[in-house]
């Protein structure tokens, strides 16, 4: 069988492959009213098909949209390579949104695919989206290179898996990266909610571990520097990468007004805490989490489908004359934007929280850069 004919047979299969899968979604769809996400099936299958790219491509995962940012940045890095970007959310929204078409912009081709953090474990949902990532895994075309934050993701893990051959470099998810003790640093196989999942997900996926994800990684980019990163191994490539860039802004010795900002939580226990710290502290504005849910009394929100770096820099662009304040629990954020001219970050200090609360690592770092840490009496 000459390879022409072996090419063929192979994009018959894929073929007959997606139409069962296909069809097997819509039924996943009649049953699942909650999951409203793009299957972007049929894009990946025409290219596949008919506009396979000849060199291979890079790959490159988000699941948020700092990454967003972050892989906008490592594909301006390598202009004459193409990337295929790929965003797996558990969220919907306008920062989404507009974070994704603007990385779409950038790269070769970019699929979204959202799906509801909680409802993906119910059996009936899991072993679908399961199915349905493999698949889309072997719908792509030859990767050289997979670029990804989260090497806890089992959704990402069923992409790894198909490219065995492909280089694995990662990015940072923020401060989960220098913090120790947390899912990038545990040797532990993903995380499963009962047996059958781990046998089924096992099978599709030669029993992938975290573990096996970390250690093929052979380039690691941060947005902190000259602080100590988890994946910082001593072996591997540490490559800095700077996010926002405030060079041009100039800071004004005049301050003819001051306007002060909460950064909001994906934490729902955090809302009373939140309104009390908006009270004593004078705060007129709340930036909200792109995935916080909840909304907090006696605060305004600033409506705007930036994330809070790109919007402050714009304000202070707009408005020489005008000090602002951070204010935050235990945002990533605060640190990106410490030394931005005409700002002021502060880090709240709840005294009610336990000790071992999550929030105190992330504080540790707070003081590791300069940023004032307020304690506040909220009992």
């Amino acid at each position: 069988m000459s390879l022409k004919s072996i090419q063929m047979l192979k994009k018959i299969i894929f073929a007959l492959l997606a139409t069962l899968v296909m069809a097997g979604g819509i039924l996943f769809y009649l049953g699942d009213k909650n999951n409203s996400g793009e299957r972007n099936f049929l894009p990946l299958l025409r290219d596949k098909l008919f506009d396979e790219p000849k060199e291979p491509v890079n790959v490159i995962f988000c699941m948020t949209t700092l990454q967003m940012v972050i892989a906008e940045k490592i594909i301006e890095k390598y202009p004459n390579e193409k990337f295929y970007a790929v965003l797996i959310s558990l969220d919907k929204n306008e920062k989404y949104d507009y974070y994704f078409q603007r990385l779409k912009s950038k790269a070769y081709r970019a699929y979204s695919f959202y799906y509801d953090g909680k409802d993906r474990w119910r059996n009936r949902n899991f072993f679908p989206i399961m199915l349905e990532l493999k698949l889309k895994a072997n719908l792509l075309p030859k990767v050289k290179s997979i670029y990804l934050s989260n090497i806890d993701s089992e959704s990402i893990a069923c992409f790894i898996n198909t490219h065995p051959e492909a280089e694995v470099n990662t990015f940072d998810d923020g401060t989960k990266n220098l913090i120790e003790n947390t899912s990038f640093t545990r040797d532990d196989v993903f995380y499963m909610k009962n047996k059958n999942q781990r046998r089924f997900f096992n099978i599709i996926n030669d029993g992938l571990t975290i573990t096996k994800v970390r250690e093929k990684s052979q380039k690691h980019y941060t947005i902190f520097k000259e602080l100590h990163n988890v994946m910082d191994n001593g072996k591997r490539k540490m490559v800095y990468l700077p996010l926002f860039n405030a060079s041009k802004l100039k800071s004004n010795i005049i301050k003819k007004d001051t306007i002060k900002i909460l950064l909001g939580t994906t934490e729902e226990e955090m809302k009373a805490i939140s309104e009390k710290a908006v009270k004593h502290y004078g705060i007129k504005y709340t930036s909200r989490h792109p995935r916080q849910k909840y909304k907090l009394d006696g605060v305004e929100i600033l409506e705007s489908k930036l994330i809070i770096e790109d919007y402050i820099l714009k304000e202070i662009e707009k408005n020489p004359n005008t000090q602002y304040e951070i204010y935050t629990f235990f945002s990533g954020a605060a640190i990106t934007m410490k030394d931005f001219p005409n700002l002021n970050v502060y880090a709240i200090k709840p005294t009610s929280l336990p000790k071992d609360y999550f929030l105190n690592p992330v504080q540790k770092l707070y003081q590791q850069v300069g940023i004032q840490i307020l304690e506040f009496k909220d009992k």
